[in-house]
């Protein structure tokens, strides 16, 4: 994604942010309220509108909320975005209010709400979804940009403030003080058209199938006021039910407002999560279907982080790493999750990484980044390939019994360890409590004093308990079916767990097998800390010299690089391999008077350092460590003695050439 670009007011910009969208409902307007100005109906808001091919259609700053309202009126967006729902209201009440004045048809959606009731930081969550955004604040304008874009991957919680019904008011106009021969007549002309009214709008309700409630106040025996309660959405009666005003007449549509303020996402999805924690963390997050959400990677994914990403996208079910053990993180997060942690039996090898993260990349056009992402996303499909075969029998047997459940929920609680059978006996039991109680819910309503004591209404609601209660004997008749299948699944499905134990018993006897070794690795490790132990001792009662390793010595080892070794604080030297020495080196070894072992050097070699004048020692230590080697202290002896005999193999003459030959590499 390249970076959100600020806009220039009343110019339509075609911007690639918007490649790859899964666009759900558009167009989008993203609005955000100005720096210092206040929320509500006194407010100034940055304003944009995208459309369905990412087309900036709209872009305007300082934008009042009755001129935001007219844009709402004028381009009927699907979606409003915003971070934060009480920048349209200072209060309850304003709020309320500015929620009446938008189209039926716009769905209000906080993008930073997660579904734990918790917030998450806009940049934080645009970062996690690949949007490259800028490190400095963003503009007004380019947060409203950023928030339809969110808004139309389907983030974010949608503001419910109506009730799920609608009321239709019919009543009569002001009828005029002054009498006359005509009076009467205009009198029975405005009663006739609000009762004409009324009759039309039952009409129309009943043949839409709408429920409904109808509330009349009379007056001197005409009827003065009626109120419709309709069951339903204020966007399912358009079309059946207008608003209109005659000059005897008026008829409003409002929507029930809710006493409180609540929050809903578009649906419920299941998350497979994996995650690679580090100093730059990885994290993927994959659907029941195997399909990736979510693949990125960063230096702040901590736990609480990834935490707060999750709860905007779903409901994560299973919590995966790439190695086992797995990492304290991993096991922290998959426990706050509530969620199943998968471990594989053994550390994934980078090879199969490698191999799973192109198969998606074939499969889905996924790009994958990094070796973090890689790592998460590879845990993350590992994950799901374990229960692949799973999820596809839960398919085809709820397909097979046509029970109509949330499948992708009774797969995620059998994922998560419920069994089948007690999962669809809940959802069975939902669905015969859900016919009891609208069954009272009818009984109730009948009761109500209004006009639908009327014969054709109380008959239709008997019809309807009824049929009610029919259903309710169908649903209990099916749930004796259900069990008896039940019990058939769990009989057949003995195999399954026959075939789950002797897995287990195959991975008992591996970790029987690690445990060994981990018992021989300990003893190991014992054994050489009582040889560390019994060093330290005699390297107190100066029994041991310490060596340095310097590993391989060759010719272009320069003597700044055994310095920065820290060799001027050790008296021995030790090389692995000795290939050959240069001038410097050897200048310093011998006038500073330090010792040289060698693990290995050829004869010849040897002989070299030797014309030279540098011995070379072939010691074995008493105790090899990573850094250090201990020795007797009696090697500084053997090395003295090597000099001694160094010295009596060389002439004058040869003494004189080689000091003539250090001077000569020191000149020049």
């Amino acid at each position: 994604m390249k970076y959100l670009k600020p806009y220039v007011a009343n110019v339509p910009t075609k911007l690639n942010a918007c490649e790859g969208l899964k666009v759900l409902d558009c167009p989008v307007m993203g609005i955000d309220l100005e720096p210092g100005s206040p929320p509500g109906l006194n407010g100034s808001f940055a304003v944009t509108l995208v459309d369905c091919n990412g087309e900036v259609v709209l872009s305007k700053r300082s934008v009042p909320l009755r001129k935001l309202l007219r844009y709402a009126w004028e381009y009927k967006p699907k979606v409003l975005a915003l971070d934060n729902v009480m920048e349209l209201g200072s209060n309850k009440s304003e709020l309320y209010k500015v929620l009446n004045l938008l189209p039926v048809e716009t769905e209000v959606v906080q993008v930073t709400k997660t579904q734990d009731g918790g917030f998450i930081d806009l940049k934080k969550l645009a970062e996690a979804m690949n949007f490259n955004v800028p490190q400095r604040k963003l503009d007004p304008s380019e947060t409203s940009y950023l928030l339809a874009l969110l808004a139309m991957k389907g983030l974010g919680a949608k503001v419910r403030s109506f009730e799920n019904k609608t009321k239709v008011i019919v009543t009569k106009k002001r009828t005029p003080r002054a009498g006359g021969s005509s009076m009467n007549r205009f009198l029975r002309a405005v009663r006739n058209a609000v009762e004409e009214t009324i009759r039309e709008i039952r009409a129309s309700l009943e043949e839409a199938g709408l429920d409904y409630d109808l509330f009349v106040d009379k007056s001197d025996g005409a009827i003065k006021r009626a109120v419709f309660t309709v069951y339903a959405p204020r966007e399912r009666i358009r079309g059946v039910v207008k608003p209109f005003e005659t000059d005897a007449v008026r008829v409003s549509v409002k929507p029930v407002l809710s006493r409180e303020i609540n929050f809903a996402f578009s649906e419920e999805k299941y998350l497979i999560v994996g995650y690679d924690p580090g100093i730059k963390s990885g994290l993927a997050v994959l659907d029941l279907n195997g399909e990736p959400i979510l693949i990125t990677s960063s230096s702040e994914l901590d736990r609480e982080y990834v935490i707060s990403i999750l709860m905007s996208l779903g409901t994560p079910i299973m919590v995966a790493s790439d190695t086992n053990p797995p990492p304290h993180s991993v096991k922290k997060l998959a426990s706050k999750l509530n969620a199943v942690l998968f471990v594989p039996r053994t550390s994934m090898s980078v090879s199969e990484k490698e191999q799973l993260a192109k198969e998606i990349e074939r499969k889905y056009a996924v790009k994958v980044e990094d070796s973090h992402q890689r790592d998460a996303l590879a845990s993350a499909y590992k994950a799901y390939l374990s229960i692949k075969d799973k999820l596809n029998e839960l398919d085809s047997y709820l397909d097979k019994i046509e029970l109509e459940v949330n499948k992708e929920k009774v797969k995620a609680l059998v994922v998560k360890g419920r069994s089948l059978a007690e999962v669809l006996e809940e959802e069975l039991q939902k669905l015969l409590d859900e016919g009891n109680q609208l069954i009272q819910e009818v009984q109730e309503r009948k009761q109500t004093p209004t006009e639908a004591k009327d014969d054709l209404k109380t008959k239709f609601l008997e019809a309807e308990v009824s049929y009610l209660r029919s259903k309710l004997t169908e649903l209990d008749e099916e749930l004796k079916r259900k069990e008896l299948e039940l019990d058939l699944l769990k009989k057949s499905s003995s195999d399954y767990y026959e075939l789950q134990l002797r897995s287990l018993k195959e991975t008992l006897s591996s970790l029987n097998k690690r445990l060994e070794e981990y018992k021989l690795r300990t003893s190991e490790l014992e054994a050489k800390m009582e040889a560390v132990e019994r060093s330290l001792k005699n390297l107190e009662d100066g029994l041991l010299t310490v060596g340095l390793k310097i590993g391989k010595l060759k010719f272009n080892t320069e003597l700044k690089d055994l310095m920065e070794m820290g060799v001027e604080d050790y008296k021995v030297l030790e090389a692995d391999e000795i290939e050959d020495v240069n001038d410097e080196v050897i200048e310093y070894i011998l006038s500073s008077g330090k010792i040289l072992v060698a693990r290995s050097v050829s004869e010849k070699t040897e002989m070299e350092l030797r014309k030279r004048g540098l011995p070379v020692l072939k010691e074995e230590p008493v105790l090899s460590l990573k850094k250090v080697s201990l020795y007797p202290s009696d090697l500084t002896e053997k090395w003295r003695e090597k000099m001694e005999e160094l010295s009596e193999e060389m002439d004058e003459e040869d003494l004189e050439e080689l000091i003539m030959s250090y001077r000569s590499a020191r000149w020049s």
